[in-house]
């Protein structure tokens, strides 16, 4: 297949300037991501079937319409006539091709589960069924069709989420390092396309004038830049030369934040995710429950939104964020009991036959050194622990691969995370403990009633009884407490007011494709 030269788009001023905190990872959508440098990049250059609009609507994307079996479970799939970056068309082959390889067993993805509703999608991902009986098939170029293994009732918005991108499949099989480099086998649908990759120093991606919309994207380039100091961007966007700055994209100096709500100079958006503390539950000593509910309820949840946090976040009592529950999120256990957690701590060191002169110089909070909402956070939670449990925890600061390898492989005692959904719908948070051998469950945690209530939400057509069972599930995850949620997360922006079509996805993403700038600057 011949490559087509990407088109030159004619500039015309419309060149937003913003900052990454650090260099993604990895610019691969099947091989995972975390909601700053790697998926907001992904969703410029990439696009899905799905796409979720500002206002929380799915609308159709690379598809031009769906059509669903009279059973619920099977989606048939009819693409638009899009294009790659580099003139050939997207294909519904590109689409079984990448979706099947995140389900072999050897590939490196981080989100296999977000696949498991599709017919034998798990079988195979375990080696023990062929991906041939996957229920993912490109009928012909323009027709996937998709066989779940029941009913369910968020498939859609999986559809809509960076996991099912799809990637170029002839590009992939000749260039597979394609996504390491700003090369000519680098090739996306999105809006952009990547232009420049200077390694933790600039990335410029350009409007993608193969893109199916193109006539609607008002930027002709968007410049990113990686400068971790947080004083240095916020300097630099007064100055004018960032258009926007702060979370997702990166953090802002944390003790100004309250300064800069005061002023209404900051845009404070929802997110679907929960800051909170993960145990490694294969390890002495919190491998005991009542030692890590101890540690979970000793925390003043109500003091770190109102003296750290700043950006109007809601102390948690619940893995599940407020957006997903229909009504008020229910308070699953007490605020700063400090007289329960001192009595479950020692009921948990008589259990392992443990002093807590045993646990002195043992323990480790491993956390992110470029936190990217309180930095003052671990130190507080050092204090909270040394004062009302008498427990010194060493604080271990890390870079973020390094924090998430340490606890995909479980060599951690406990750590700072924040289970953010993927796609819209708390199965997403709740489904990554089910089995202890998913990448994402640190915990390495697993409880038979809880994998029996999410079996039993899989299967019911009911809605209401589907987030009924949802609930019991989050209430065994809480009553076990292999994550002690502390808060739910939110995303403090600045915007330059020149900046126009400014929006959010539900799922936090920037809808760059929407941005225009009314007023050029040099």
């Amino acid at each position: 297949m011949p490559v087509i030269k990407r088109r030159k788009a004619k500039k015309t001023g419309q060149i937003l300037r913003i900052n990454l905190k650090e260099d993604p990872s990895c610019l691969d959508p099947r091989r995972g991501r975390n909601m700053s440098s790697d998926s907001q990049v992904q969703a410029m250059l990439f696009e899905g079937l799905m796409r979720f609009e500002s206002d929380g609507s799915l609308t159709c994307a690379q598809a031009s319409h769906y059509e669903l079996s009279s059973d619920r479970t099977t989606y048939t799939f009819h693409l638009k006539s899009t294009f790659w970056s580099d003139g050939t068309p997207v294909t519904a082959h590109d689409f079984e091709y990448t979706w099947k390889n995140i389900l072999t067993p050897t590939f490196p993805s981080l989100d296999p589960h977000a696949l498991f509703c599709i017919k034998n999608a798990q079988g195979a991902k375990e080696g023990i069924i062929p991906l041939s009986e996957v229920g993912i098939r490109a009928l012909d170029d323009k027709t996937l069709v998709v066989e779940l293994e029941r009913p369910t009732l968020y498939f859609l918005h999986i559809a809509a989420s960076s996991v099912l991108f799809p990637i170029n499949a002839f590009q992939d099989q000749l260039f597979p390092d394609w996504h390491l480099e700003a090369t000519p086998h680098f090739i996306g649908n999105g809006p952009f396309t990547l232009n420049t990759w200077e390694h933790n120093r600039e990335i410029i991606l350009e409007k993608n004038l193969h893109y199916r919309l193109a006539d609607q994207i008002k930027l002709d380039q968007i410049q990113i830049h990686m400068i971790n100091s947080g004083i240095a961007r916020l300097h630099m966007h007064a100055s004018g030369l960032f258009d926007i700055v702060g979370l997702p994209l990166s953090n802002l100096p944390h003790d100004l934040y309250r300064e800069m709500l005061q002023q209404n100079l900051l845009h404070v958006i929802q997110t679907p995710g929960t800051m909170g503390c993960m145990f490694n539950t294969k390890q002495e000593p919190f491998n005991n429950v009542h030692i890590r509910k101890a540690f979970a309820y000793s925390i003043n949840r109500k003091q770190i939104v109102d003296r750290i946090t700043y950006t109007k976040e809601k102390p948690a009592f619940g893995i599940i964020p407020p957006q997903f529950k229909e009504h008020s999120t229910p308070q699953l256990f007490k605020d700063n009991d400090i007289v329960t957690a001192q009595r479950l701590l020692e009921i948990g060191l008589k259990e392992l036959n443990l002093t807590a002169r045993d646990l002195q110089g043992k323990l480790t909070f491993s956390f992110w050194k470029h936190d990217h909402c309180c930095p003052e956070l671990p130190q507080f939670l050092h204090d909270e622990w040394k004062e009302k449990l008498n427990v010194n925890v060493e604080l271990e600061a890390l870079n973020f691969k390094t924090l998430h390898q340490k606890g995909r492989e479980g060599n951690f005692s406990m750590g700072y995370f924040v289970p953010a959904s993927i796609y819209f719908d708390p199965i997403e948070i709740l489904e990554r403990f089910k089995y202890s051998n998913n990448p994402r469950n640190y915990p390495r945690w697993e409880n038979a009633q809880y994998i029996k209530l999410i079996n039993q939400s899989e299967q019911t057509a009911s809605v209401k009884e589907r987030l009924s069972l949802l609930n019991l599930a989050e209430e065994i995850l809480m009553e076990q407490m292999p994550f002690a949620p502390i808060f739910h997360w939110n995303y403090a922006l600045l915007v330059q007011p020149h900046v126009k079509g400014f929006c959010v996805s539900p799922l936090g993403y920037l809808n760059f494709d929407r941005i225009s700038i009314k007023t050029t600057f040099h």
